[in-house]
């Protein structure tokens, strides 16, 4: 079982199509994420196999990393594994309908890679983990219901 595994979630008032978008253009992700930077490599657009660089934070607190999206499922779905940094295994964006607007959830299952992160991981992951994407998903919220 990985050392950080939980899905962290929102409802947010627009449809799941716009939030996917958004969510899907990586290299746009600062606007409306201030404290988060990607960049998709050699292209404008994900696709099954093309990896994102990452880095989230500023200096001195800052972790950069490479997923790669593994499966697309428009307006539902983006699998991503982690390929390169301090992490190892995979995140997806899962984005469901529902009565009241649509459900974002980011599911992630990761180990740490080297002593100090795997230590780090065990003594604060999941907490700092749910921290971190509560305000990248309140983030969303805002960005996504201004644009609907």
């Amino acid at each position: 079982m990985p050392a950080i595994s939980v899905i962290d979630d929102i409802i947010i008032k627009a449809p799941p199509q716009l939030i996917f978008d958004v969510i899907a253009d990586y290299n746009n992700f600062n606007s409306w994420c201030l404290d988060y930077h990607c960049e998709i490599q050699g292209s404008d657009t994900i696709y099954e196999g093309v990896q994102v660089f990452h880095c989230l934070g500023k200096p001195p607190f800052k972790t950069e990393f490479v997923r790669e999206i593994k499966y697309l499922e428009a307006p539902k779905r983006i699998d991503e594994a982690y390929v390169s940094g301090p992490l190892v295994g995979t995140g997806s964006w899962i984005l469901t309908e529902e009565e009241v607007g649509t459900r974002v959830a980011y599911d992630c299952n990761v180990d740490g890679i080297g002593i100090f992160m795997k230590l780090a991981i065990k003594l604060f992951g999941t907490s700092s983990h749910s921290k971190i994407y509560k305000n990248i998903l309140n983030s969303l919220k805002s960005y996504c219901e201004e644009k609907n």
